[in-house]
């Protein structure tokens, strides 16, 4: 049987919505987290996809016998730069 009072119902369209922006803010960190790893994900195949040397590169440049792999290292630094500051004008 319905609620005769209007009130009745909005009280419980709110808690239901209550509950449902509750469960929002709960999933709203993994979610957030899961996303970020997604598109770094997605940025590191897209350069390997397009012929860019991987991380490994960057390894193996340290890794090198007499290498201090300074350049790899200053690119690479450039290149998540610039990636952060796209992702912040976005």
């Amino acid at each position: 049987m319905p609620p005769a009072n209007p009130a009745e119902t909005s009280t419980g369209n709110m808690e239901g919505r209550s509950i449902a922006l509750e469960l929002l803010d709960i999933m709203r960190l993994p979610l957030g987290i899961l996303l970020t790893r997604a598109a770094i994900s997605a940025m590191l195949g897209a350069g390997v996809a397009l012929g860019l040397p991987g991380p490994e590169a960057l390894f193996a440049a340290f890794a090198a016998p007499g290498a201090t792999g300074l350049p790899a290292l200053i690119d690479m630094m450039i290149f998540l730069i610039g990636i952060g500051f796209a992702a912040f004008l976005w």
